[in-house]
């Protein structure tokens, strides 16, 4: 990958859970308000934006800048209007204009701020100008971006246990944010690491998930 390249949006396949019992689900999809920290908007959730999160927080927040309108503004692809004065129809026109582009520019700041943890907020102190608040949180949060921050990403997959009292869903979404953000880069996790550090870290009660899986990949590598 050349450098500065942004790291291909990857969605790893999660097939591998689809053996456990519907009554496992239950608990494996159980929320837990206090471990899933999100920003909820009518056109979507974001989850609030980590160290270990931002490919998923950019793609989630990128959606729901775009169902406001205000996308092309945080891209800097969309200049200010013009606020004119008089009663003519032109300025009249040119003020609803201006107010729409303040209106749109306002709350795509209000979302990205909203959507940020208090860590990551830390960076945007002072700052009002979304497309400033996005180039920020894209060179100190994006630690997919060097390669220290791509090896302390996999120090940290490695060493992610489930937690007791959470629900196991929010352990798995933990692994997966982080295989999204090494998808792309010399230190990504292939399916094969992903799978196995599911299935030996998980409870007993999941055990025979696991077992489960290893049998069905068995027999269909016999029969290949």
């Amino acid at each position: 990958m050349s450098p500065g390249a942004a790291p291909a949006t990857h969605k790893p396949n999660t097939k591998l859970l689809a053996a456990i019992s519907p009554h496992d689900r239950i608990k494996m999809s159980a929320p837990d308000a206090a471990a899933e920290k999100v920003f909820k908007r009518s056109l979507g959730t974001i989850a609030l934006l980590n160290y270990a999160n931002y490919a998923s927080w950019k793609e989630d927040c990128e959606q729901v800048l775009h169902g406001i309108k205000a996308w092309r503004i945080v891209m800097n692809e969309e200049e200010e209007p013009e606020n004119p004065e008089g009663m003519t129809k032109a300025a009249i026109h040119g003020r609803k204009a201006y107010e729409d582009f303040t209106t749109r520019r306002a709350q795509a700041g209000a979302i990205i701020y909203g959507s940020c943890s208090p860590g990551a907020k830390t960076h945007l102190k002072g700052v009002r100008d979304p497309a400033r608040m996005w180039e920020l949180l894209k060179e100190n949060m994006d630690t997919a971006n060097t390669k220290v921050g791509r090896l302390t990403l996999f120090r940290e997959f490695s060493q992610l246990r489930p937690v007791p009292g959470d629900p196991i869903s929010v352990y798995v979404s933990r692994l997966l944010d982080i295989t999204n953000q090494l998808a792309g880069t010399p230190e990504a996790v292939s399916e094969m690491i992903l799978r196995n550090n599911i299935f030996t870290t998980l409870p007993e009660m999941f055990k025979s998930v696991s077992r489960r899986c290893s049998l069905e990949q068995t027999s269909r590598s016999t029969k290949s």
